[in-house]
């Protein structure tokens, strides 16, 4: 039922009023907070998106397939990966995770990593490898848990695998002996941490990006193989990544700026990109290639989300890149696989962790420096916005905005990703630039620790060198007898407890034991868990190399069957679980021993028999000699 305005009582008909009042104002009011609403941007300095929501839900679900899948259930920095640190799988996940800066831990890997290296360093006259990017990888992956891969301290020698393995290189021919990929990964690693490169250097900074951009294909693609001209996605991506920082630099080389090089290699990743949103390479399209475009792209401040170059039949380079996602979170090497694939889950993982720092504005992925100050940050930030929607050709504006390009600190100035608006505009008004060295913008440091900064939580996590109480805590819990699964553990407290002065030993703790005395005891724990993982891959390689199959296995077998079991009986139960196909040689032992009985059986019975029958055959003999007589 309707009511009209007389029908209501006085103090009613006062409330109507004061509606109808202001009424007018509310409605302003809610306008405004509206249009506030829907303009509003995150204050966050360097913030390019307001939700990152997607990419880190993503790397979630890879954490979990690695975990659940690769790790059974343990920590992803587990025993078994950290036995494995200096191996390609292991590194590019470790360092994926360093980038990532979620609380782990880091200095087990660390350590473990540098312990391989200092082996292979001393077992191989100090030569870790004759490819040039196993080099690469260590460092990076070294700088990506916080180490100083230029202080690696071998008995009375220190080891620099920036030195030994970029600038100064002489393990093989040449750095790129292997392919283009050993000059690209060379440039990434020197200025992963930008250090500074002797003038008399064999492989300089300058040597490095003339060769490359001499390199590139016509079509902007770049080839493994310089003899050959069909170019690749894959390689092309890398080529760029190592290019990036240099992409505002004015330098010519072969009739070209780094710049325009650039630009001709993003056309030619546009142009392979389908319709999916994913990149095809040589080999058809793939997980890899995808990733490593997008690293690029990140690498350069392009969205690949948004950027038109980059989206293809409506789907983005990020679509394609998670359409090799499968529903238990691992990545697919390509669409048609069934079973998800550890290093293509690692190198989406890279993707998506550099398109996080991407959309918070923190570094690229292979700039492992500390976070810089927020004082250059917010500069960037609002240069970065007023360059970006650059319009004016005023003189005086833009060499006001060129002035506050040359207060950013030079080694920062790559991070100005729409520098090339402000550089155009002023060569078209005859205004000159006078752009920093690659020496004053690159070469700014001689060592030092990488970062490890949490691109979730956004902050530095700090690294736990000297050995604590509860590293004491650690040692007493672990397993008696030694479990070949604590070798990763014994190995970081050992190098921790070395690298620790005995006057900052913890004293101060219920755990009774000296310096000396855990040195040794960790010494010997390491020796005998080293001792049964030989004798575990001993027997392993003769099980595999001399029983398999076990369908085939015969009576000649025997003597190294009971062998084997004997050796494992002597290993202790962490120690047995790690032999293969234990069951099966146990079951070998049984049929051939039940072989052998039932022969024994027959044998005896035939026996029997015999002394059976010897008796009654002369019994009866007798009773036909008696007849007879």
């Amino acid at each position: 039922m309707a009511f009209s305005y007389k029908q209501l009582n006085r103090k009613d008909r006062t409330e109507v009023n004061m509606i109808k009042k202001h009424s007018p104002q509310a409605i302003i009011i809610i306008i405004t907070l509206c249009v506030l609403f829907l303009f509003y941007t995150p204050s966050k300095a360097y913030a390019r998106s307001d939700s990152n929501t997607l990419p880190i839900a993503s790397i979630h679900k890879i954490l979990n397939w690695e975990k659940e899948t690769v790790h059974s259930n343990n920590s992803i920095l587990s025993s078994t990966l950290i036995s494995t640190a200096g191996t390609t799988e292991a590194d590019w996940l470790a360092l994926a995770l360093g980038r990532l800066g979620n609380q782990m831990d880091y200095e087990t890997y660390l350590t473990s990593l540098t312990s391989y290296i200092i082996n292979q360093y001393e077992n191989n006259n100090g030569v870790i490898s004759n490819k040039a990017t196993e080099w690469h990888r260590l460092a990076l992956t070294m700088l990506s848990l916080g180490g100083d891969p230029t202080a690696i301290h071998c008995n009375d020698k220190t080891i620099s695998l920036i030195q030994e393995g970029t600038y100064g290189f002489n393990a093989s021919a040449s750095l790129d002996q292997q392919g283009i990929n050993g000059l690209a990964y060379a440039l990434l690693t020197m200025d992963a941490y930008r250090y500074q490169v002797p003038k008399d250097s064999t492989y300089t900074r300058e040597y490095l990006i003339e060769t490359l951009v001499g390199r590139q294909n016509q079509n902007g693609g770049f080839s493994l193989d310089p003899s050959q001209k069909t170019s690749d996605p894959d390689i092309t991506a890398i080529v760029v990544q190592a290019l990036s920082p240099y992409y505002n630099e004015e330098l010519i080389f072969h009739k070209k700026t780094i710049r325009q090089c650039i630009d001709t290699s993003l056309n030619y990743l546009s142009q392979a990109q389908t319709d999916d949103g994913s990149i095809k390479g040589v080999n058809g399209q793939t997980l890899e290639s995808t990733a490593q475009v997008l690293l690029a792209c990140t690498t350069l401040g392009i969205d690949p989300k948004n950027d038109v170059r980059f989206v293809k039949n409506k789907n983005s380079l990020l679509d394609g890149l998670l359409c090799y996602q499968l529903e238990d979170g691992g990545f697919v090497h390509q669409l048609t696989d069934k079973e998800a694939n550890t290093l293509s889950s690692e190198q989406a993982l890279c993707a998506l962790i550099s398109y996080v720092r991407y959309l918070n504005g923190d570094r690229t992925f292979f700039d492992m420096r500390p976070e810089m100050s927020n004082d250059t940050k917010d500069i960037i930030t609002s240069l970065e916005q007023q360059l970006s929607k650059l319009t004016t050709t005023k003189k005086e504006t833009l060499q006001q905005l060129y002035k506050t390009y040359c207060s950013i600190p030079p080694e920062e100035r790559s991070y100005v990703y729409h520098y090339y608006k402000l550089k155009d505009a002023m060569t078209s008004k005859g205004l000159t630039t006078k752009p920093a060295t690659i020496n004053e913008s690159m070469g700014i440091n001689t060592k030092g620790n990488g970062s490890i900064y949490n691109v979730i939580a956004q902050k530095t996590l700090a690294l736990e060198t000297g050995f604590t109480v509860n590293d004491l805590k650690t040692y007493e819990a672990l397993s008696v007898p030694y479990s070949v699964d604590d070798y990763g553990t014994v190995i970081s407290l050992l190098l921790k407890l070395k690298r620790t002065n005995p006057d900052t030993y913890p004293s101060d703790c219920s755990i009774a034991i000296s310096y000396d005395e855990l040195l040794q005891k960790l010494e010997e724990e390491k020796a005998a868990i080293e001792t049964m993982n030989v004798k575990i891959t001993e027997i392993n390689a003769k099980i595999k190399e001399q029983l398999e199959p076990f369908t085939h296995i015969t009576k000649n077998d025997k003597e190294l069957v009971a062998q084997l079991i004997g050796e494992v009986a002597a290993l202790n139960k962490s120690a047995q679980e790690k032999i293969v196909d234990y069951d099966q040689l146990l079951a070998a032992h049984e049929t051939l021993n039940r072989s052998n009985r039932t022969v024994l059986i027959w044998v005896i019975l035939c026996i029997s028999v015999i002394l059976l029958a010897v008796p009654l055959v002369i019994f009866l003999s007798h009773k036909r000699k008696e007849k007879s007589s």
